[in-house]
């Protein structure tokens, strides 16, 4: 009998074993945060600036605090923390900073910029049958200390799922945005 019990194990543990490996955990996967996908875009846009003499292992960003709409149902700290998230988990990618401006013009050295972001409301917010939309214009601007180094701008376009950010945020985006 214990032949045959161990011929049945031996027949079953695999079949076991990946349908537990088929189901994982049971946990549900969660939705793609729309703030991160922005911020993918934008250090894409960001790291492709290649108006730099300098290689990418010696480059500082100072990442300075967004400015975002109120219209939009967006954290101004969420962001810039998206931000600074995205363009650090890049293998090759520069230095990364957070920088909180002073009164006048900063003093940098040549290997830094200064990372300026304006999120703005391009449109009122879209009221669908099923879901609200916001649509925005994301401006990144890079600032380079000289003269011979010239300033880098850049549009993303796009529109936020309320759901969507509700889902990632865990608050009522009706709660953050006024209409």
């Amino acid at each position: 009998m214990s032949a045959l019990f161990r011929q049945l194990v031996v027949l079953l543990l695999p079949c076991w074993l990946a349908g537990c490996a088929l189901f994982g955990n049971g946990a549900p996967v969660e939705p793609r945060s729309p703030l991160a996908s922005l911020g993918e875009s934008a250090a894409r846009q960001v790291l492709a600036a290649d108006d730099w003499a300098i290689p990418p292992g010696q480059r500082v960003i100072l990442v300075a605090p967004p400015q975002v709409d109120d219209r939009l149902p967006i954290d101004a700290a969420r962001l810039r923390e998206t931000l600074i998230r995205t363009l650090l988990a890049r293998d090759d990618g520069p230095q990364i900073l957070a920088w909180q401006p002073i009164e006048g013009t900063p003093s940098l050295a040549d290997n830094q910029r200064i990372l300026s972001t304006r999120l703005a409301a391009s449109a009122p917010a879209l009221k669908l049958s099923d879901r609200t939309l916001y649509p925005y214009r994301l401006t990144l601007e890079l600032t380079a200390p000289t003269a011979v180094s010239a300033d880098w701008k850049h549009h993303i376009e796009g529109a936020f799922d309320a759901d969507a950010l509700l889902s990632s945020v865990g608050t009522s985006a009706t709660d953050r945005a006024t209409p």
